[in-house]
């Protein structure tokens, strides 16, 4: 976290009924490979498409960040989440509410 900024913390949200959304938003990538001058310029001018796709419940939203978990429920207790992606706000192209 870069210093003195502070993310706000959440205590609490719809756990009973959380909204289902679709998100669409930019990934950010890495190549852990050496590369020459060409390869390099290469790679950083590939136009390739790196907006994923992805639904799930709204954990949380704010200014900094959008949380969603892809999966509810479990075999003891049906208020657990799964597969929880904290998404950068500024990393997000679309947000919006999936009608149930």
């Amino acid at each position: 976290m870069m210093k003195g900024h502070k993310l706000k913390k959440i205590s609490k949200f719809n756990i009973k009924k959380p909204h289902l959304v679709y998100v669409e938003w930019y990934d950010a990538i890495c190549n852990t490979g050496w590369f020459t001058c060409g390869e390099l310029l290469e790679w950083v001018n590939d136009n390739a498409d790196r907006t994923i796709k992805e639904s799930g419940f709204l954990i949380h939203k704010d200014d900094n960040c959008v949380v969603i978990a892809s999966r509810q429920g479990g075999f003891t207790d049906p208020t657990n989440y799964g597969l929880i992606q904290w998404i950068p706000r500024p990393w997000v192209k679309i947000l919006k509410r999936v009608k149930e």
